[in-house]
């Protein structure tokens, strides 16, 4: 997933490129790996996906995190202002 003004710089990056394109696919390569598995039985229970968490998210504790909510979202904030980002998406909440 992509911004708009992130495709587009993309984009003017490629086109310097000769014989290179970027062409946007129909549906998400996560999902259709997944899919995959359990459809195919690729390579067995093992693999097929996880459920997704029902539990409510929860502040680990310092000596686990390593580093507090705030401080690490201040790391974030601090790197995507740095490269001149308008937006940050986290798909997962370990990411931050």
């Amino acid at each position: 997933m992509h911004s708009i003004a992130d495709a587009e710089k993309l984009q003017a990056a490629v086109r310097k490129v000769e014989g290179a394109a970027l062409q946007s696919l129909p549906s998400n390569l996560v999902d259709s790996v997944w899919a995959h598995y359990k459809e195919e039985g690729a390579v067995g229970e093992a693999a097929a996906r996880p459920p997704l968490p029902s539990s409510a998210a929860r502040v680990l504790p310092l000596a686990v995190a390593g580093r507090s909510a705030a401080e690490k979202l201040a790391a974030v904030r601090s790197a995507a202002a740095a490269a001149g980002a308008q937006a940050y998406l986290a798909v997962a909440l370990d990411e931050v």
